[in-house]
């Protein structure tokens, strides 16, 4: 108790005494007046004072009466003035502390307000506690309790100890005889209560910010399952806004499949047992989505009134868990089918994890090799120069991690691998181990040298031949060129290589072998062509190339080969064979041209001899005359085309008029063996692209050697038709002797024939000709029976005759 309320209470004790002093006074005046007041006039004087002193005194005796329940008001005040947790004070209108309870200065940590005592504060301007932005208000407040008006308000102050305390401030006005003398105030410490509603606010704000910008669809769900709020990711989740949320309930949003198994959570969740489920949901768009479903219960007074709802978007989620499994399932099968062997083992060389190809590779089994170091397969002596690679791969941050090194396998023998090693590491980045990947190069390094000295040879063989070799890339650039260029043209390999196409080319062949390359990139098939290169003299050698598509890894065409032989002399000879071979028919044909010729001059002879007679019709005998004229000059004409040389010049011709003009040349020798000739062709029949005078020799070849097969006479049948390949067949059928089955495969050889004084010129002169027409000849035979000679050219373009 403060020194200012003992005062108070001692003050109450003189008053107790001053009431006997009284009552005695009151007896001494009556005495008095008794005895120094005898006359009337005094008597009257006497008894006013002594009514006076009665009244006093009966007032003093009813004070005593009325003063013991306003000593124990006083009291009860005292004991809330002294006890009270709240600062209770008083202000002199100059705003000095005048009184202050205990309640401002006691230190109690359950919260007293200033930790001041009332010495400390007593006679103390009362701003001073005030931090300097409080003052200011303070004052306000303060200067209008002084005018008169109540005031209540928030404000902080310092406490003894440093820290601010929050007050709520309640001023009233302290009056005597109407006039303010000072300030009554009550400060309540409302920092708790501060901390508290902060707390609060800050905890909604929280609560608002975490629903609002929640990337979780957060929503409430009442007891008849209809949604009531949602934050904004509700509609950026399923495309609805919440106004179109509130209009829904579980039913309408959901499949039927889909909503018995949410409804059967959402009654778990109105039971008061929170639920977590995932759920199939249709976007507004018509996308379908996945979520994780998380429903708690809004308990209010123990009392379940509704349901909070979490929905995350999984959808990425769990496609990406597919993909994660369908690789992680991809990754497994990789390792487990691998032919490599894959190994992992930690920092201390201790082996976790090896794959089949592991076993098959070094002959362990696994769990020979699991548990154990993974040294069981270094070899001793490589050992400490293992490691030393093994710090170099670390040093480089494992960029150099592919290493050609030597392994031992459980039977004891080295193989040759190369080794790839990754590293294995943790949430946090650190390395924990490694991944090895070991590939058996053995057999590759086996296969390598093997080649090495393949191309060593075939270099060998190709540098030292006599064909051309030209390899062409896709951009048609010269990559290489064999070393017989400098032989055969006189240019060498440097000269050629780099360079666009075979610049070496007669100009009438460039054009043809471009067609060739591009159809060999086109259709991958190999072609075969004849050429003309230039020499270093000027000249041109003839050159037979036979060009080959080179594939790569994926089928695709990356160069062509060309490998190109000179038959320059080849082609010489065989002109020769050719000429030789009609020198050979025509001296054949020469007797029956001759006969041929010596009819129709008798014929004009006789018609003559009739002019000079003086015959008549002569008109009649010059038309005969003429008739046989022609036929003398249509058969020369054809004998020297036989006999004649002629250039080389491909057109397009009917293959029927060609066979006429043979047949009839071929007629008198036809007639001489007693030979008919009968003609068969289709009415609708194409051309063909061919070298007229070259033709018409194989068909002379062909149709004197029928002839000649029937010496006792027989048929020759010609027939033309086309093939459903729009391809042009000439079949000739003979009823001669025929030919044994076992020479036929020989016929075209050089100097093979089944005649007795034949050269075998002839059919070996049709076939390169008919080869030379991207033709084919096919002969078939019975002996006594007849042969067959099928010859198959190609068609021109579709132009019918």
């Amino acid at each position: 108790m403060s020194d200012h309320s003992q005062e108070r209470k001692r003050g109450w004790q003189p008053a107790a005494k001053g009431t006997g002093l009284f009552i005695l006074l009151i007896g001494a005046l009556w005495l008095l007046g008794r005895d120094v007041l005898p006359s009337a006039e005094r008597w009257g004087l006497w008894y006013d004072g002594l009514f006076v002193l009665l009244a006093a005194a009966a007032a003093e005796w009813q004070g005593r009466r009325t003063r013991r329940p306003v000593r124990r008001a006083l009291e009860r005040y005292q004991s809330l003035y002294e006890y009270n947790v709240d600062a209770i004070f008083m202000l002199d209108l100059q705003g000095k502390v005048v009184e202050f309870n205990p309640a401002g200065h006691k230190q109690d940590p359950k919260g007293y307000v200033t930790g001041y005592t009332a010495d400390e504060l007593i006679g103390d301007n009362w701003l001073l506690r005030f931090p300097e932005e409080e003052s200011a208000k303070c004052q306000a407040y303060f200067s209008n309790a002084v005018q008169g008006r109540e005031q209540v308000f928030e404000t902080r102050a310092w406490h003894k100890d440093g820290h601010l305390v929050d007050l709520n401030v309640y001023f009233i006005p302290m009056r005597e005889a109407g006039k303010i003398v000072g300030i009554y105030g009550i400060a309540t410490d409302i920092s708790e209560r501060n901390n508290e509603r902060r707390m609060l606010i800050e905890s909604e704000q929280r609560y608002k910010s975490l629903f609002e910008n929640n990337p979780d669809a957060v929503y409430s769900i009442s007891l008849k399952g209809r949604f009531r709020t949602g934050n904004p990711a509700c509609q950026k989740i399923t495309g609805y806004t919440v106004a179109e949320w509130s209009k829904f309930s579980m039913r309408q949003m959901l499949s039927e499949a889909s909503f018995e198994r949410c409804y059967e959570h959402f009654q778990k969740a109105v039971q008061g047992i929170p639920q977590k489920f995932e759920l199939p949901l249709v976007r507004k768009d018509g996308q379908p989505i996945e979520l994780t479903v998380t429903l708690i219960p809004i308990i209010v007074d123990e009392k379940v009134t509704g349901v909070y709802g979490i929905a995350k978007d999984i959808t990425e989620r769990k496609r990406s868990e597919l993909e994660l499994r369908a690789t992680k399932e991809q990754l497994e099968s990789f390792i487990s089918n691998s032919p490599d062997a894959i190994y992992m083992c930690d920092l201390d060389g201790f082996v976790h994890q090896v794959n089949p190809g592991f076993v098959r590779m070094f002959g362990y089994a696994a769990d020979e090799v699991i548990g154990g170091k993974i040294r069981l397969i270094i070899p001793d002596e490589l050992f400490n120069d293992e490691l030393e690679r093994l710090k170099e791969v670390w040093a480089s941050n494992w960029q150099y991690n592919c290493i050609d090194t030597i392994r031992r396998h459980k039977d004891g023998r080295y193989l040759n691998i190369n080794l790839t090693l990754s590293p294995v590491r943790d949430s946090n980045g650190y390395v924990i181990g490694m991944v090895g990947i070991a590939r058996d190069m053995t057999a590759r390094q086996e296969m390598e040298e093997a080649l090495r000295q393949s191309e060593a040879k075939y270099r060998l063989i190709t540098e030292n031949m006599s064909d051309l070799i030209g390899v062409s890339n896709r951009d048609g650039l010269l990559e290489y060129a064999s070393p017989s260029f400098k032989t055969l043209t006189g240019f060498g390999p440097e000269m050629l290589e780099g360079k666009q196409g075979f610049p070496l080319l007669h100009p009438d062949d460039g054009r043809e072998m471009a067609k060739h390359i591009l159809k060999v990139l086109r259709d991958k098939e190999p072609f075969q062509t004849q050429f003309r290169t230039l020499r270093t003299d000027g000249h041109y050698l003839l050159i037979e190339g036979h060009g080959a598509p080179v594939l790569n890894e994926e089928g695709e065409v990356d160069a062509v080969v060309i490998v190109g032989r000179d038959i320059t002399e080849r082609e010489r000879t065989e002109e020769l064979l050719r000429k030789s071979d009609k020198l050979s028919v025509v001296g054949e044909l020469a007797a029956g041209v001759a006969h041929e010729i010596r009819n129709p001059l008798t014929a004009i002879k006789g018609f003559i001899q009739l002019l000079q007679m003086g015959g008549s019709n002569k008109a009649h005998y010059y038309e005969i005359m003429m008739s046989e004229l022609d036929r003398i000059e249509f058969i020369i004409n054809e004998f020297l085309v036989l006999a004649k040389p002629q250039a080389v010049r491909y057109q397009k011709k009917d293959i029927r008029t060609l066979l006429n003009s043979i047949a009839a040349l071929l007629d008198t020798q036809a007639i001489l063996n007693n030979v008919v000739i009968r003609m068969e062709y289709e009415a609708d029949f194409p051309l063909i692209e061919c070298e007229e005078n070259r033709l018409k020799q194989v068909f002379v070849n062909v149709m004197k050697n029928a002839i000649e097969a029937m010496p006792g006479g027989g048929e020759l049948l010609i027939q033309a038709q086309q093939t459903p390949d729009d391809q042009v067949m000439l079949r000739f059928t003979d009823t001669g002797c025929g030919i044994p089955e076992s020479r036929i495969p020989k016929l075209g050889e050089p100097f093979y024939t089944t005649k007795e004084k034949g050269t075998g010129l002839g059919l070996m002169v049709s076939y390169k000709i008919i080869e030379e027409h991207e033709g084919m000849i096919a002969v078939t035979s019975v002996v006594d029976e007849g042969t067959v000679v099928e010859i198959l050219l190609p068609a021109a373009m579709r132009e019918r005759v």
